[in-house]
């Protein structure tokens, strides 16, 4: 791949993926961007990026102008939610239909934004090498699409001579510009498991880790596989939002008390981050604390 002259696409260009395009194209990078709705497109372009529509599952005679623009970036960030809430559970095809774009394509990167949710029904320590327990269906749908990605063309692949550099992003919460954590919980009253550690990550640490990954060129190869992105800061959940609604004097949430050792073992989990920093990334904010803090003024 070229990356001196990168072409970016962002499929599912919600909160984080604008903040992507804005810091690609403010590097010169060009940036196309879709999103489900029309009406977003202004917004979307004020970052210089274009915009088009699609939806998934797409219609490949309907949208064929705008599945040809895609296929003819070299770098694609798949950023589409998978809508768990909303009882979807065509995560996994979804991702399968969009791979069929860039399948036999030479020189195209791909990078799943996945989820730290991929480790649900862990405890303790976890890393990208632990092993998932793929008896919660969030789980296995997450892990299904993360593993299309990951083998995308291994079938015509001579493992001799070709390598899978693409990448699985395992995204923490996410927190900044328009997501204070602080309101996620003020006022409410008696949220259970308080003691449980958090994984969060910033928006910045997040687009700057997809671009340290994706474009690079200060490394001699392109590193693919699977990331988590997520903070250094591992307090408890209690800690955390009662000093985020403090310092925006928000009325703090109260938590139920009622959590014992045991469950709060069997729950909470910490996400190392050590195999994108060995990388030499640096998170701008691995204390989130700091952040809070500087984010208010104190």
């Amino acid at each position: 791949m070229n990356h001196r002259n990168p072409k970016v696409a962002i499929i599912g260009c919600g909160w984080l993926g604008l903040a992507l395009a804005k810091k690609l194209t403010t590097q010169g990078v060009s940036v196309l961007a879709t999103t489900t709705r029309e009406e977003r497109f202004a917004e979307i372009q004020s970052t210089g990026a274009q915009a088009i529509k699609l939806s998934l599952p797409f219609d490949n005679v309907e949208h064929s102008s705008e599945l040809e623009s895609l296929q003819s970036c070299n770098i694609v960030v798949i950023a589409i939610t998978p809508k768990f809430k909303q009882g979807k559970g065509d995560y996994p095809n979804n991702i399968a239909q969009l791979l069929t774009l860039f399948k036999g394509r030479q020189g195209t990167k791909i990078c799943l934004l996945s989820s730290t949710g991929v480790y649900g029904g862990l405890a303790g320590d976890v890393n990208e090498l632990s092993n998932v327990s793929l008896s919660e269906d969030k789980v296995s749908l997450l892990h299904q699409a993360e593993q299309l990605v990951l083998n995308v063309g291994q079938d015509s692949l001579d493992n001799k001579s070709s390598i899978n550099n693409n990448i699985v992003l395992r995204l923490a919460g996410l927190v900044g510009p328009k997501r204070y954590p602080g309101r996620f919980f003020a006022g409410k009253k008696n949220i259970a498991n308080g003691d449980i550690a958090v994984n969060l990550v910033h928006q910045e640490d997040v687009v700057n880790a997809i671009l340290y990954l994706l474009i690079n060129e200060k490394r001699d190869h392109q590193i693919g596989g699977i990331y988590n992105v997520v903070s250094d800061t591992h307090v408890s959940k209690s800690e955390f939002y009662r000093l985020a609604c403090q310092l925006q004097q928000l009325t703090p949430p109260t938590f139920s008390d009622c959590t014992s050792t045991q469950v709060i073992k069997s729950l909470s989990r910490i996400v190392a981050n050590k195999k994108l920093t060995s990388q030499g990334f640096h998170f701008q904010h691995g204390d989130l604390i700091n952040w809070l803090k500087i984010e208010n003024g104190k």
